[in-house]
């Protein structure tokens, strides 16, 4: 019985894998993760300057895999409303405007943030 658990587990597991692998084939995915590098980087280039490490800086992390999560939400919602609307749909495109608009407030959260603890260090 518990190998059949175990199996399920992998099963499970290598699904996961193939689900990451098709996100990061996705254009709109690589160039989150390229926005994201520049997050870190730039956080990284403030603990070199004042050569400390701010306090807070755990939730810039938090809101980066915020982030990333609202681009997976947005890539589901896109590929749902095309596979089930092939032709061009006013509704259809409000759709994926809101949910694009869900994105672009998930970018802005890590740069204010960043914004705010680089101007209290």
């Amino acid at each position: 019985m518990s190998s059949f658990k175990s199996s399920k587990i992998i099963y499970k597991i290598k699904n996961a894998f193939r689900g990451l692998s098709l996100l990061i084939i996705d254009s709109d995915m690589q160039k989150v993760i390229i926005y994201n590098s520049c997050i870190l980087l730039i956080l990284f280039l403030i603990y070199l300057y004042k050569n400390n490490l701010p306090n807070n800086w755990y939730i810039i992390f938090i809101f980066i895999f915020i982030s990333i999560s609202y681009e997976i939400i947005n890539t589901i919602i896109e590929n749902i409303c095309d596979f089930m609307y092939l032709k061009y749909s006013l509704q259809i495109k409000n759709i994926k405007d809101i949910s694009a608009s869900l994105v672009f407030i998930g970018h802005l959260a890590p740069l204010i943030i960043l914004i705010i603890i680089y101007n209290n260090l």
